[in-house]
């Protein structure tokens, strides 16, 4: 089986679950609608571009080294890069690996910081404070404007939810529920 093929058979079953979601949808009320159809109706029609871009483009196109690219320029071993560049990719690897661990408890505490500030004074403070906190920290922006942009988040999430949905969020059980 042509790799074409497959491309196509994996982009064909993506798009008959974005189909069975908007199918399943209709069955819905018009509020719970609201976000599955949109959601499912752009990836039908994102599956459906790229199933005319991977068959209207060349064959040449397709061969693509996955340990290659992966690796940012060769495989470790795959006689691509002189002797001293392996032994460097296998360290580089190896420390990757270590940290990799990290890594993971890192992402799993910003996800435990943004339930807790949820808890502690609810989804729309939480918001602000930690889309403010992360622009900050990750030096995205400056201060300033990272709690404009907070703000104005927070402010979007608020009108999502409470005024275009109106879905009311109760107080938090653990703390102040501040909004």
């Amino acid at each position: 089986m042509s790799r074409r093929v497959q491309e196509n058979i994996i982009a064909v079953a993506v798009l008959a679950i974005f189909i069975a979601a908007i199918i399943a949808s209709m069955n819905y009320g018009p509020r719970a609608r609201l976000v599955p159809i949109p959601i499912a109706s752009l990836g039908a029609i994102l599956t459906v571009a790229q199933l005319i871009y991977q068959n209207f483009r060349p064959d040449a196109e397709l061969q693509v080294n996955l340990l290659r690219f992966l690796a940012k320029g060769g495989a470790p071993g795959s006689g691509d890069e002189p002797a001293g560049a392996q032994a460097d990719g296998r360290n580089a690897a190896a420390a990757e690996a270590a940290a990799f661990g990290l890594k993971d408890l890192a992402a799993l505490g910003v996800v435990a910081l943004l339930v807790a500030l949820m808890l502690l004074v609810g989804p729309y403070a939480a918001v602000f404070a930690f889309t403010a906190g992360y622009f900050v920290a990750s030096k995205q922006y400056p201060v300033i404007k990272a709690l404009v942009y907070a703000l104005g988040f927070a402010a979007l999430a608020y009108l999502v939810f409470h005024v275009v949905l109106d879905v009311q969020f109760e107080l938090s059980p653990i703390g102040f529920g501040w909004f």
